[in-house]
């Protein structure tokens, strides 16, 4: 999950610092890579925590009684009470059951992102706690038989049994501790609730015991609190380490490509640097040679089917020259566009996944920091005046629009322009040119660009300038998973594994998770 964060441009590092209350990231980009790195985790433990949980709630099902000796209470009001209570009990357990399935579904983890995980997570908990408060028998029974308990210690069994659950929450799940005030805040009004209304104490007790409760509330939060600030420094740092680390590669690569490329400069044949030799000895043609094309490495081809991509996605494959992707996040981006792509609908395309820091280190508008990582060059430049990234701003590659957009977009036309008639006015008459650079989180970086001023980095005979663009930017962008589709939809996709590049012709066999 940490390759989220990998090579990180100047200003995301410089970015780097934390909000002072929130402990946010200031820079959004850094911000959702250290979301995402938490999101597969904060799934994991809050499953963990369900499979925990509907044992506990089943046990207290089979064991609860109503004593028969509780005043005022006969037989049959303990049986309702105990119906209502395992009712409740029972509703939780359901509850759980969807949460287990949610965290464990690819596609609604996808849709839901890391935000989404952590509001289901809380909002889970306050349930939780609302549920616990009712069905304790220091409330349900005075729920049902309209009494108040004049016992002051009637209210210690339901103070532990929240606070538990808000130590649990603190401290085993890796929810920001912002977003855990809404479970903070209901067990504080359910403890002060059920002290207040169900308990016959005195005004200072009940006071006192609120208090204290509150206490333990905020000593939580304050802990939740350290800890996400050591988590996030550790996360800065490590950023920090592969920000170096990745310049220092991208220096040393320049280098040895500027050596062999260093060959010396000398005279043409038959010319001479001495005028009065050139006029006497040189025969001017007027038809010029034809110029020798650039001797280019070509890189590695294989073919494999898409079923072989998502194996290799999660395990690797060494036939295939493959490392595994160890980010989820990035894996389901990877296969929905590789799903996409193989629709017969979708026309020829260029598209390139990678971190969104990982393209502003390459295209980054500084022109001295792209000269200094060796990229000087590169650039990017909107073809559409920027009506794609408009139209797929904030939205996700698993949804609907994305997918119609993306079939709009790559389908035919005779001057390769959006039809005059299109229903969208503002894409009429725009040119649908450009390749579209994803972010491993599934969002548009950028939409139809040129890349203008990558180097080129292998031979690929018998194809366009669009696939030699495939190859130099999989080669120049650090972590890029790019996809290029022909006009006759031939699809291909372009990694760099080292200092080699890999290029797999996919069939558009069904993908299978």
């Amino acid at each position: 999950s940490l390759s989220l964060s990998l090579s990180l441009s100047l200003s995301a590092r410089l970015s780097m610092s934390l909000h002072r209350v929130s402990l946010r990231f200031l820079d959004p980009g850094v911000e959702d890579g250290f979301l995402a790195a938490h999101c597969d985790r904060l799934a994991d433990q809050v499953f963990l925590l369900c499979v925990v949980v509907i044992p506990a709630i089943f046990i207290d099902m089979v064991a609860v009684r109503v004593s028969n000796g509780t005043p005022n209470i006969d037989s049959h009001e303990a049986a309702s009470i105990v119906a209502c209570r395992r009712y409740l009990l029972l509703n939780m357990v359901c509850l759980d059951v969807l949460v287990m399935f949610m965290m464990r579904a690819r596609r609604v983890r996808t849709t839901l992102g890391a935000k989404g995980v952590e509001c289901v997570a809380t909002a889970g908990l306050v349930i939780h706690t609302i549920v616990a408060t009712i069905v304790h028998p220091a409330c349900m029974v005075p729920i049902f038989l309209g009494i108040r308990d004049d016992n002051p210690d009637a209210m210690s069994g339901l103070a532990l049994q929240l606070d538990i659950g808000i130590t649990a929450a603190h401290m085993g799940l890796p929810v920001r501790w912002m977003v855990l005030w809404p479970l903070e805040a209901a067990a504080l009004l359910c403890y002060a609730g059920a002290v207040i209304v169900w308990s016959d104490v005195s005004w200072s007790d009940s006071a006192r015991s609120i208090a204290y409760f509150t206490l333990l509330i905020v000593a939580a939060a304050f802990g939740r609190r350290m800890v996400e600030k050591l988590e996030r420094s550790s996360f800065a740092r490590l950023i920090e380490e592969r920000i170096l680390r990745c310049e220092a590669e991208h220096q040393l690569e320049r280098a040895v490509s500027n050596s062999k490329q260093e060959t010396p400069m000398g005279c043409d044949s038959g010319i001479c640097s001495d005028s009065g030799a050139y006029m006497g000895k040189v025969h001017c043609k007027s038809v010029p040679e034809t110029m020798h094309s650039v001797h280019m490495p070509k890189p590695q081809f294989f073919n494999a089917t898409c079923t072989d991509i998502v194996d290799a996605l999660l395990h690797g494959a060494h036939q295939l020259n493959f490392a595994q992707l160890t980010c989820s996040v990035a894996r389901n981006t990877v296969q929905t566009i590789m799903e996409l792509l193989c629709e017969p609908r979708v026309g020829g395309a260029l598209v390139a996944i990678a971190d969104s820091a990982a393209f502003n280190y390459v295209f980054c508008k500084d022109d001295s920091e792209r000269a200094k990582r060796g990229v000087a060059g590169a650039s990017i430049r909107t073809c559409d005046d920027g009506y794609m990234n408009h139209r797929l701003r904030a939205i996700h590659v698993s949804d609907v629009r994305f997918a119609a957009a993306l079939r709009d977009f790559t389908a035919h036309s005779v001057d390769d322009r959006w039809p005059e008639d299109y229903p969208d006015r503002e894409a009429r008459g725009r040119p649908k040119d450009g390749a579209i650079l994803l972010s491993k989180n599934g969002y548009r970086v950028n939409c139809s660009v040129k890349l203008l001023g990558l180097d080129a980095a292998g031979r690929w005979d018998n194809v366009g300038t669009k696939h030699e663009a495939a190859l130099a930017c999989a080669w120049v962008v650090p972590g890029s998973f790019v996809f290029v589709k022909s006009s006759h939809g031939t699809l291909h996709l372009v990694i760099r594994n080292r200092d080699v590049l890999n290029v797999y012709k996919l069939t558009d066999e069904e993908v299978t998770a």
